[in-house]
């Protein structure tokens, strides 16, 4: 239990868990979202956390947020900066959603097509991965 939620609590009780737990020289990674708290390079739980670990970690992001930063540069690049929730293209969206077959959804990482094009960022993360885990474990 956290008597606050500080970053510095937080990486605090996270690292003597790990202590605890017996595995702090065995982690290479932190997954988080995006949050200031977390992310923050002065106080932020993840520096803090790299600076007891005393090594750098691979940071593993939550794919929602990461994904949210990626579409609201995409979208403000194409329709500009919006300052409010009623934007035009979502309402006729919205408008639309009932008209929609949403049992016929299938993700788009299960088309052929997506995967191909995707197979080389796939295998690229992958090896990075790998060459983390082997900088950090030697």
């Amino acid at each position: 239990q956290l008597s606050a939620g500080t970053g510095k609590e937080q990486a605090e009780n996270v690292f003597q868990l790990l202590i605890d737990w017996g595995i702090a020289d065995s982690v290479v990674a932190i997954c988080c979202d995006t949050i200031a708290s977390n992310t923050g390079h002065l106080n932020g739980v993840c520096v803090l956390l790299e600076q007891h670990l005393e090594k750098d970690m691979l940071y593993l992001m939550c794919r929602h947020h990461i994904f949210e930063l990626v579409l609201s540069c995409v979208f403000e690049e194409k329709f500009g900066i919006t300052s409010g929730p009623n934007i035009p293209l979502f309402k006729k969206f919205q408008e639309y959603w009932s008209k929609l077959n949403t049992s016929n959804y299938n993700s788009g990482i299960k088309d052929s097509n997506i995967c191909m094009a995707l197979s080389h960022t796939k295998n690229y993360v992958f090896s990075f991965c790998r060459l983390f885990e082997r900088r950090t474990i030697s």
